[in-house]
């Protein structure tokens, strides 16, 4: 909690906490493009924007060059079966990347354990983040602290 005071008005602020004891230890060593996994952690939620990085992965795998060698796609994060949206969600995701013929390079894993979690982040090639209009969130500093861009 950083408060500063200017004209007579307390500004506080209160950045967002991260609790580095549910993280593995950063690992700065490269390894194979097929290994690594670009990985979008989020929730099911449409406001997330995940369709972007199917969309985008698409667009990627088209070209001849990255084809062949295009790292697989985990798309990861918090899921609840009782929560509608998340349901249909995870589905029209999916849909969408059977549409998109990409479907063999992605992984959907809905409900990771904080262990999954600290493990995908720690083996990323990298992190994708696609909410639109959302506030800089706990996953982009999950990313900086597993070391990961």
């Amino acid at each position: 909690l950083r408060q500063q005071t200017n004209n007579n008005h307390t500004m506080s602020v209160l950045y967002p906490a991260l609790d580095t004891s549910k993280f593995q230890d950063p690992i700065f060593v490269s390894s194979s493009l097929s290994e690594s996994p670009i990985v979008s952690l989020n929730r099911f939620e449409r406001k997330k924007n995940i369709e972007l990085v199917l969309k985008a992965y698409a667009l990627v795998s088209q070209e001849k060059k990255t084809k062949d060698n295009l790292p697989p796609l985990v798309i990861a994060g918090g899921y609840d079966l009782r929560n509608a949206e998340n349901v249909e969600y995870l589905q029209e995701l999916k849909k969408l990347a059977s549409e998109l013929d990409i479907s063999s390079k992605i992984q959907f894993r809905p409900s990771v354990s904080d262990e999954e979690r600290s493990n995908l982040m720690r083996t990323a090639l990298c992190i994708v983040y696609t909410p639109h209009l959302e506030h800089f969130g706990i996953v982009p500093l999950e990313a900086m602290y597993a070391g990961r861009p």
